[in-house]
């Protein structure tokens, strides 16, 4: 709400910018930065499962305002059977990992994540792929945090271990050259 207030406040300065600059060049850019501000509004997600859609929808704002792409192929109806309040809070966990990863990578450039949700032989696979930079220590099959505060940090990506079994499911992290899948 926050990220969408403040898109509104800097759409009204831009159209009011507009309407004063007097070179064509600048009418042309603030005519661009209004349209990338407006194609926030038009990132709505239509996958198929309404849990998946409004945590893309949030992310995306996130992903949006700190220079992230945030590609998405999914069918969600895939994730169905998975309650809608464990499937938002795995995926936000995932996002957030993702997102956070992203904002350690000065080169803006190179700032993305990919989400995937779709079926292969039987099984339902939802992955994410982000890149990242540093060392990934890993234990038990899962990254170890980076935070000084060990307790409190970390539990994320257990959550998403925890719900992935609930449900029959199993996660495999891969960090590898540079990208985390």
């Amino acid at each position: 709400i926050d990220i969408m207030n403040r898109k509104t406040h800097d759409l009204r300065r831009q159209i009011e910018a507009l309407r004063t600059v007097g070179t064509q060049d600048e009418q042309a850019q603030a005519i661009r930065e209004i349209e990338e501000a407006a194609e926030i509004y038009d990132s709505t997600y239509h996958t198929g499962n309404r849990a998946l859609d409004t945590v893309l929808m949030q992310k995306a704002l996130v992903c949006s305002q700190n220079r992230i792409e945030l590609t998405v192929v999914a069918d969600g109806h895939l994730l169905d059977f998975i309650p809608s309040v464990d499937l938002y809070t795995m995926l936000a966990n995932i996002l957030d990992n993702a997102i956070e990863a992203n904002l350690h990578i000065e080169d803006e450039a190179r700032r993305s994540i990919h989400l995937s949700v779709h079926s292969k032989k039987g099984l339902t696979i939802l992955q994410c792929e982000s890149p990242y930079t540093g060392e990934v220590r890993m234990q038990d099959g899962l990254p170890v945090t980076i935070k000084e505060d060990r307790a409190n940090h970390g539990i994320g990506t257990r959550s998403i271990a925890e719900t992935a079994s609930a449900y029959g499911g199993t996660i495999r992290i891969d960090p590898r050259d540079g990208m985390f899948v």
